[in-house]
């Protein structure tokens, strides 16, 4: 990631083994790599847009182009809170259909969020912090129309210091693959260690 201004900021990431190729796919034994280019522009610390494009390419063939736009604003913002709404677009298109993951020929989301930050307790460096995001959207698939989607998400993160996080959370959402609705249910946990 490179600031070329107060405004602007470019970066880009390669990856072999793509952590982007689908469970699926990896267990057809199919792998791939990827290719991102992102950029993003801040009119000030409540206001961002960003655009990136990426480029799969996996080792049956397929190569999957994609765009992603978004951009996010604070509705409401103090020493305790802060309230934002992101609007987002996604598309993708792919060169060979079919296959052992979902692979369509082309699809499009776009979507409008709501994102709640909260600082629950901090004593120094130390502090416990939590994040509620809730959403709806719509997707369209190539040959199958469209659908209504959604997501909600709580997650809470206890950073000790500025050198180690620890964050974890639940998310629930709608999903639409070939037509047909699925419920999407996951726990997720991370660490972030700096040494």
């Amino acid at each position: 990631t490179h600031n070329t201004s107060d405004h602007w900021q470019f970066g880009g990431e390669l990856q072999i083994f793509s952590n982007l190729v689908p469970v699926r796919a990896i267990n057809a034994g199919v792998d791939g790599n990827s290719l991102q280019l992102n950029s993003q522009y801040r009119w000030h610390e409540s206001r961002a847009a960003s655009a990136a494009i990426q480029v799969v390419d996996f080792s049956d063939d397929n190569r999957r182009l994609a765009l992603s736009l978004s951009h996010r604003h604070t509705l409401f913002q103090d020493e305790r809170h802060r309230l934002a709404m992101i609007e987002s677009a996604y598309a993708s298109k792919n060169s060979e259909q079919g296959g052992s993951y979902f692979n369509p020929e082309s699809d499009l989301a776009v979507g409008v969020a709501f994102e709640y930050q909260g600082l629950l307790n901090r004593y120094y460096e130390n502090q416990l912090s939590h994040r509620v995001v809730a959403g709806v959207g719509s997707y369209q698939q190539q040959s199958f129309g469209s659908d209504v989607t959604w997501d909600i998400e709580y997650e809470q993160t206890w950073q000790r210091n500025q050198a180690f996080s620890l964050n974890y959370g639940a998310r629930l959402g709608r999903r639409v693959y070939d037509g047909e609705s699925e419920l999407l249910r996951s726990l997720f946990a991370g660490v972030n260690w700096r040494f």
